[in-house]
């Protein structure tokens, strides 16, 4: 009676193989999360910290901006997931910047960009002041 147990041919259903199969289709629905990850290992950020991005990042906030302030929004978005831990060090700084050319913002003002929305961030204002910043101290629009 209990022969179909013993079937190597039957498909055997676990809990962790459904949840394994439902990472791997989220991840390759949404190769940005990859991307970025990626480009934070290739800045040097800490593996404890590409951990922690890979758990805060949404990929409803990273579909591709078509407009600019749609990539400062996306900027500051994980310009706040770098700061979760109050310290930003330089891998994470070279990571904005890079993920800030990635999202095409002028290649030439991203580092100053980046530390414009870190000033901002830091002096505690919301995310319209800031957005309002950048665009009137770039001239972006």
């Amino acid at each position: 009676m209990l022969h179909w147990i013993y079937n190597p041919t039957r498909k055997v259903k676990r809990a962790f193989d459904e949840l394994d199969r439902e990472k791997k289709v989220h991840d390759s629905e949404h190769n940005v999360i990859q991307d970025v990850l990626q480009m934070a290992k290739e800045n040097g950020l800490r593996p404890s910290d590409i951990k922690s991005l890979e758990h805060e990042i949404d990929a409803e906030h990273l579909v591709t901006p078509t407009t600019t302030l749609e990539r400062i929004n996306q900027l500051i978005y994980m310009e706040k997931i770098m700061m979760a831990d109050l310290n930003m060090d330089t891998a994470e700084l070279d990571f904005l910047i890079e993920f800030a050319r990635y999202i095409q913002l002028p290649s030439d003002i991203c580092p100053l960009i980046v530390r414009d929305i870190y000033f901002d961030m830091r002096a505690e204002k919301t995310d319209p002041e800031i957005v309002a910043d950048i665009v009137n101290d770039f001239k972006l629009l």
